[in-house]
């Protein structure tokens, strides 16, 4: 009993501490102030604004930055809190403004951090510190910025030595202030912690002091956050002298990868830099988000909320993992959430594999068996049955054995299968062995201590499309006593969706059974979400995953589509093979993301209106 009073007493205490840590941060007021700045360059003196934010001790007030755009909670030109701040240094996109970092400099404050944000002299600018809005030619710097990125790779860096100009002038009147008897910043920068964050070309322009341009000093940055592009303006390779941490952030709906575009695609051309790297490196895709969502837009301020609520959640953890060495902040860069639809990297192979090969799940025929992997002491994991492809005529569950191996070393069972194949055996025998197939592993799961609840099914080519029936054409399951509710979620990669003849000699030559085996037939409210993976070069496919995408919509499930550039039919699945590749990436965000199956009497709630998801 005094045992259980002294836990009481302990776990009070950590929490009025918590509570005591957490009031102490909100309090902090943030002082605003605007300061000129100038260098010189070819013999002439140039002149640039920076806005400041930093931890005060005055009344914080509602403060309009300039012409309506933009507004903040701050104290104008207040005193400087006592303490030793770091120091976040923000560089902007073309032809943006400091006024773009206004969603997130109140956090950095708070934090612990002086924010300094340059306005660079770019040759169109459309908003300004102080004045807001002052250019409404947004046609004219689209179009340059789209010339700008087009050059990646060739780009003559000299153009834009004024921004690398702006920011050493940054820096070193920050080193002055700290050391300046008349500066308010004297004794209150702690220099040796220093935060970089750029967005598009702003992102390029941090990366200059990282170590991949040759002629600018690598500074000693403790983190650097790079969002949205710019860095693809640098080839890959010059990555490699990269050792900084960096956080590399982009959005799931930025256009590139299209030759018509001539744009970078996002995805591949951040994992491309990342994989260089030497130093701690994460990758984030924001789900929903655009290019100009990493920045603030009154216009969709609201609409993006939830975007710019995801960019601030893995930018502070990150900021607080190297910065401010907080250990704990690192499981929250490493979990996905369900605004992210891509990590990097896959998380650490820490888990013993413990194989038990050719169980069988039926006794009809030899090919109706499965090969289990198990990460040794998880609990509670996510189980995936994997269905190889092969045109349902060919193939065998060997051919993936290396993802079953991947997968359950980094926490997640697998349970990977083969099946009777055509002609001899036709539509639906090989239907007949899948779902009893998930029958059977989701028990070996459950004896495993693996989570039945957060059972995915996965597959390739044709495996994707039993994978893909199975969640969508009920009676199959059904004869199993199971049912799509039992399923958290489908990853189908190089799938077709709709059975239009006899393929393969697989199905017969009944139009009836043509539909019947095709997913797309079969679409309905209350399934799983869906990932849907395809290459741009599997032109006949990729149609058939955007139909099927847009059925899946129409009737309210979850789904997400990717095309990957440069991938044809092979490629996608040696792709799910590989730990740093896009493809697999995408699939264990997708497996470790969602949590559970939901009942069909929750999913009766959820369309009611009467429950949560």
């Amino acid at each position: 009993m005094r045992l259980l009073s002294v836990f009481f007493l302990l776990l009070s205490a950590a929490f009025l501490s918590f509570a005591s840590a957490q009031q102490k941060q909100e309090s902090v007021a943030v002082g605003y102030r605007v300061v000129d700045l100038r260098y010189e360059s070819g013999g002439k003196e140039h002149t640039f604004k920076v806005a400041l934010w930093y931890p005060s001790r005055g009344k914080a007030v509602e403060y309009d930055y300039g012409g309506g755009y933009a507004k903040g909670v701050v104290v104008p030109n207040g005193a400087v809190k006592d303490g030793k701040w770091g120091i976040a240094i923000l560089s902007h996109g073309f032809g943006g403004s400091a006024l773009g970092w206004v969603h997130l400099v109140e956090d950095l404050v708070r934090l612990g951090f002086v924010v300094a944000a340059p306005d660079h002299s770019d040759r169109i600018s459309v908003v300004r510190i102080g004045k807001g809005v002052v250019n409404r030619n947004w046609k004219t710097l689209l179009k340059e910025a789209l010339t700008i990125a087009r050059q990646a790779d060739r780009l003559n860096h000299r153009r834009f030595d004024y921004r690398r100009r702006e920011i050493r002038a940054v820096l070193e009147w920050l080193r002055s202030a700290a050391s300046d008897d008349k500066s308010p910043f004297k004794n209150r920068l702690d220099l040796r912690k220093l935060v970089m964050i750029g967005h598009s070309l702003g992102s390029y322009t941090v990366s200059s002091f990282l170590g991949v341009y040759e002629k600018e000093r690598t500074e000693d940055v403790k983190a650097a956050v790079l969002l949205s592009g710019g860095i693809y303006l640098w080839k890959a390779e010059r990555f490699a002298k990269v050792r900084t941490p960096i956080l590399v952030m982009w959005g799931e709906k930025e256009r590139g990868g299209r030759r018509r575009a001539r744009l970078a695609a996002p995805c591949q051309a951040s994992l491309a830099r990342l994989r260089n790297a030497k130093g701690p490196k994460f990758g984030v895709e924001v789900a929903g988000a655009e290019h100009m969502d990493f920045a603030f837009n009154p216009r969709n301020a609201k609409y993006k909320a939830e975007v710019q609520k995801t960019v601030r959640r893995y930018l502070l953890a990150f900021i607080r993992r190297f910065a401010l060495n907080d250990k704990g902040a690192e499981k929250v860069l490493t979990t996905p959430t369900s605004s992210v639809t891509l990590l990097y990297p896959a998380p650490p192979a820490r888990f013993k594999v413990v194989v038990k090969r050719n169980l069988a799940y039926a006794d009809k025929d030899p090919l109706q068996k499965l090969d289990l992997y198990l990460p040794q002491d998880a609990r509670n994991c996510p189980c995936v049955v994997m269905f190889h492809g092969g045109g349902w005529v060919a193939g065998s569950r060997h051919r993936f054995a290396r993802f079953g191996q991947m997968l359950a070393a980094r926490g997640i069972a697998v349970a990977n299968c083969d099946y009777r194949l055509a002609p001899k055996f036709l539509y639906p025998a090989f239907m007949e062995d899948a779902a009893a197939a998930v029958a059977f592993a989701r028990k070996q799961f459950a004896a495993a201590g693996a989570n039945p609840k957060r059972l995915f099914l996965t597959g390739h080519s044709a495996g994707a499309h039993i994978a893909a029936l199975l969640a969508t054409n009920t009676k199959f399951l059904k004869k199993q006593n199971l049912s799509s509710a039992d399923i958290a979620g489908v990853a189908a990669v190089s799938g077709p969706f709709r059975i239009r003849k006899n393929l393969f000699g697989a199905f017969g030559d009944s139009p009836d059974i043509w539909r019947d085996a095709s997913p797309i037939n079969h679409t309905r409210k209350g399934l799983p979400p869906f990932l849907l993976i395809c290459g741009q070069r599997e032109w006949l496919l990729a149609l058939s995953a955007r139909s099927f995408q847009h059925s899946l919509r129409q009737n309210g499930v979850a789904v997400r589509a990717v095309f990957v550039p440069e991938h044809n039919h092979r490629d996608t699945a040696a792709a799910m093979l590989r730990p740093d590749s896009e493809i697999f990436l995408r699939l264990v965000t997708f497996f470790r993301q969602q949590k559970t199956a939901v009942t069909e009497a929750q999913k009766d709630k959820v369309r009611k209106g009467t429950g949560r998801r």
